[in-house]
């Protein structure tokens, strides 16, 4: 922990063998909750995929607790008393923890597979989840109870349930940001009616500078490498996070049969689980792993 005014490192966290991905503080930066991958070190016979999240106390390093969600973690959150946490993650459950000894207070099951967001609601014991289905819900987290659900939550353009993705739900809890591949939608999290369109917004025209679609259905073809991926001759190796949102594994296969059907040299690697930032905070076997498979295929046809 670094003081960003004199770059004066102030704490430091001893995290062992585990690899930390993600950290947060609680509201009155007593603690601080940092998520981790098991080090394939710890567990090299089972490679267990269990994901914690720990406590530590800020002003002596300290660590309070383990709390093991048991899944991948996809975010945290203090309660405004700072003495509770919520983690939710990949597993479709969302758990509620006293951060004080570490025990688990609540679990709110039932998610269409994984949380993408969450948000406790201030003054007031609810919370407001999200899963990757696009279903909103309401919960008293004090007693576990389910308050209100909103199924499928739909923009005019109906969004795939395929590339429901990414929410962020605002600090008030009243309203939900959804993104998709195809869609940019905001949602009253009460009702579930949408309460401003973005769609329309033009990403493509934005970031790919070519033009948009479909009207420039054309211009984007003759762009894309899938083009003239047949004249390609030279070895391949393509190495797929299963999980990918952003360049999905049908990609990858698409180049793998088009080489390999014309007998270039062509290698295809998967990694289940992992997402488009495995280089950067993938499991630390699978990143090792990525990085030996780089170096020996250079080494091999370079």
């Amino acid at each position: 922990m670094w003081d960003v005014a004199t770059g004066q490192n102030l704490q430091s966290f001893e995290v062992a063998k585990t690899d930390a991905k993600q950290v947060w503080f609680s509201p009155s930066a007593e603690f601080l909750v940092t998520t981790h991958w098991y080090s394939v070190d710890e567990q090299v016979s089972a490679l267990k995929e269990e994901r914690v999240a720990r406590i530590w106390r800020v002003e002596t390093g300290e660590r309070v607790a383990d709390l093991n969600h048991g899944a991948s973690i996809e975010n945290a959150e203090f309660d405004p008393s700072g003495d509770r946490l919520v983690t939710s993650g990949h597993d479709g459950n969302v758990k509620i923890w006293n951060i004080r000894n570490g025990t688990l207070l609540k679990s709110l099951p039932n998610h269409f597979q994984r949380v993408i967001a969450t948000r406790l609601l201030p003054n007031s014991p609810l919370l407001v989840t999200v899963d990757v289905g696009l279903t909103i819900r309401r919960w008293n987290y004090e007693t576990g109870a389910l308050s209100m659900s909103i199924a499928k939550a739909k923009t005019p353009q109906s969004i795939p349930d395929s590339t429901s993705r990414e929410a962020w739900i605002s600090p008030d809890g009243s309203s939900v940001l959804i993104k998709t591949a195809t869609a940019l939608a905001i949602f009253d999290s009460a009702t579930g009616r949408i309460s401003g369109d973005l769609s329309d917004v033009p990403t493509d025209e934005r970031f790919v500078g070519i033009g948009r679609l479909p009207e420039d259905i054309d211009a984007f073809l003759a762009a894309s490498p899938f083009m003239k991926i047949h004249q390609n001759t030279s070895p391949l190796l393509l190495l797929q996070s299963e999980d990918d949102l952003r360049c999905p594994p049908e990609q990858s296969e698409i180049l793998f049969a088009i080489l390999r059907s014309r007998g270039v040299r062509t290698q295809m690697v998967r990694y289940p689980g992992e997402s488009h930032f495995l280089a950067g905070i993938g499991r630390p076997d699978r990143r090792v792993d990525r990085m030996r498979r780089i170096v020996e295929w250079f080494r091999e046809y370079l």
